[in-house]
């Protein structure tokens, strides 16, 4: 027989019914008692067998539906492993290191149709010569079904209740073949090629052809496109990192900048007040001069690596207020404290700017607030792609008291145009 193909199956006390389904998973098969007298190990990969004591030449795996007694595959002697054994707990499981290739079909096959207790089980042998495919009791053991190597080979011994025979050989040579991939080879695809095929399949293997060079064109199309993407992110990011977003990583006079530009895109009008200062009262004082109509508001701007300072809340408070007033014979309408706090960290991470509302007072008392530059960020960001207005994050920042907070989804993207 060493020239027929493999694998070879050899099935044993198998009624005429179950046999007639199962010869399709192997292209030689043989059966005990009728063609074959007298097994012959070398001529057989598997043994199907509904016997009470299969047979188990040494080097044969064997899948067996009811079997009984199955030898040590540690020692090879001694019969060690009796399916007679009565168990009167009610519950079957699958076992956890079952292999993931049977779960499904043990808990079809053996644990829903399990009948009703007693039962004949596997009794307690230790655990390191075989793995358990079944359970029975909350103790799992005894055993409905396990799996076992001898030798070469490998048992597979299921309860004889059952069901489901055809896809158990065929789940069990596919296991097989990733373990002996000589004896299990996989199945030849020449019924698929475009020789012997018939009309039906040449029309279905043109299709996959067409899809195939479809999904290569679409490749190459997305790579082209991913390509292109990421220059342009590459470019935006340099922007980014140089303009909108030095509101999240800047201090000193970068970070006044970069407030003074957002708060222009958002339609107010911005002075930098250092020239002014400079030129009128030779002192520094606010940062800058924010007005929407006849609306005015001083804003001190602050960048910090760690949080930010409560002593600095009533700068913005005190004398740059008083000077307002001086030189426009009116109190502005409002203050900001902006703060980029803990700007060296990732925004996402960072802690709420000065948490206790009592340490913003001073910012209260004057009708003013402190401004997270996360927030501005995010008002900014809303207006740019087009879900918030820049009339509506001027009302509120004009109405903002004690904290100006901006509720937006950082993570979410604009939709694609």
């Amino acid at each position: 027989m060493d020239d027929t193909p493999r694998p070879r199956i050899l099935f044993e006390s198998v009624s005429d019914e179950l046999f007639e389904s199962l010869t399709r998973y192997a292209p030689t098969i043989g059966r005990l008692g009728h063609d074959v007298p007298a097994i012959h190990p070398t001529d057989w990969d598997l043994i199907v067998s509904c016997d009470s004591e299969p047979e188990g030449p040494s080097g044969v795996n064997v899948l067996s539906f009811g079997g009984q007694r199955f030898e040590n595959a540690k020692t090879g002697t001694g019969i060690t492993a009796i399916r007679q054994h009565e168990s009167h707990a009610r519950v079957v499981q699958r076992d956890e290191g079952c292999p993931a290739e049977f779960a499904s079909l043990v808990d079809r096959t053996i644990v829903s149709p399990a009948p009703a207790p007693p039962r004949d089980v596997f009794g307690r042998q230790p655990r390191e010569w075989f793995q358990a495919i079944a359970t029975i009791g909350a103790e799992r053991a005894p055993y409905a079904g396990i799996m076992s190597t001898y030798g070469s080979a490998l048992i597979l011994a299921l309860p004889d209740y059952v069901t489901s025979h055809g896809e158990w050989l065929s789940a069990f040579i596919d296991y097989l073949r990733g373990l002996q991939p000589t004896r299990f080879p996989a199945p030849p695809d020449w019924q698929r090629r475009e020789a012997w095929a018939t009309p039906d399949m040449r029309v279905s293997l043109g299709e996959l052809g067409a899809i195939a060079l479809e999904r290569v064109a679409a490749l190459e199309r997305l790579a082209t496109q991913e390509v292109a993407a990421k220059t342009a992110l590459d470019q935006a990011a340099v922007t980014a990192a140089a303009g909108p977003q030095r509101v999240l990583t800047s201090d000193g006079a970068d970070l006044v900048a970069a407030v003074l530009a957002l708060l222009r895109d958002l339609g107010f009008t911005v002075e930098d007040r250092d020239d002014h200062h400079d030129q009128k009262t030779g002192a520094k004082l606010e940062d800058l001069l924010v007005t929407d109509g006849g609306w005015a508001c001083l804003a001190e701007v602050k960048g910090y690596t760690k949080g930010a300072k409560v002593t600095d809340v009533s700068q913005i408070a005190g004398r740059p207020s008083v000077a307002y007033a001086a030189e426009h014979r009116r109190a502005p309408d409002v203050v900001w404290h902006i703060v980029n706090g803990w700007r060296t960290k990732d925004p996402s991470t960072r802690e709420k700017a000065i948490p206790n509302e009592l340490d913003l007072k001073p910012l209260t008392s004057a009708d003013g607030c402190l401004i997270d530059t996360r927030d501005l960020f995010r008002a900014w960001r809303d207006v740019q792609e087009g879900r918030a207005t820049a009339e509506g994050v001027r009302e509120a920042m004009r109405k903002a008291i004690t904290r100006w907070s901006w509720a937006s989804d950082l993570t979410t993207p604009p939709t694609p145009s």
